[in-house]
């Protein structure tokens, strides 16, 4: 519900390897980006939630000035120096602490949602689809063998007995 931004930030792992790290959120007031908290010195140890490369339509922003509407790693790895990680991070934690303007991205609900009533929606519509199948095949069937044996009480010619007449 505020204008802000996210900061991006590369972080070189002990292999050389680098790892973008979205360190939280930075409010913002109008289209000018505030001086961004510069993140800490020397060994972090960072805990996040790993997510895949996005990938967007439309106006994706420029790397190398600093500024992209999503992360896109093939996009950020010509401008990051070494091998990047096929994932970035959303930071949960941080030692040292991570800076305070910076609000971290709250992690993703997991509660079912509407989702379970139109699983058991859709799950209750399979069930009579296929209940009903079932139910017209056997009427079919029923009708069919109905018409192949005639109800009893009628006689057919090939039924009757013919007896000659006495003399």
């Amino acid at each position: 519900g505020q204008a802000g931004i996210h900061v991006l930030t590369p972080l070189v792992t002990d292999s050389g390897a680098v790892v973008l790290v979205d360190r939280g959120f930075l409010a913002t007031s109008g289209a000018e980006v505030p001086e961004l908290p510069a993140p800490p010195s020397g060994e972090v140890d960072v805990v996040g939630r790993v997510r895949a490369s996005e990938e967007g339509v439309g106006r994706a922003g420029d790397p190398s000035s600093g500024m992209v509407r999503y992360v896109d790693l093939d996009a950020l790895s010509a401008v990051v120096d070494g091998p990047l990680y096929g994932g970035w991070l959303e930071l949960v934690e941080q030692d040292p602490p991570a800076d305070e303007s910076l609000a971290l991205v709250p992690p993703p609900e997991l509660e079912s949602g509407p989702h379970l009533s139109y699983a058991m929606q859709w799950f209750a519509f399979t069930v009579i689809g296929i209940g009903g199948f079932v139910l017209l095949i056997r009427a079919e069937a029923r009708a069919r063998r109905e018409a192949a044996d005639p109800p009893s009480g009628h006689v057919s010619s090939r039924d009757a007995t013919t007896t000659a007449p006495r003399r």
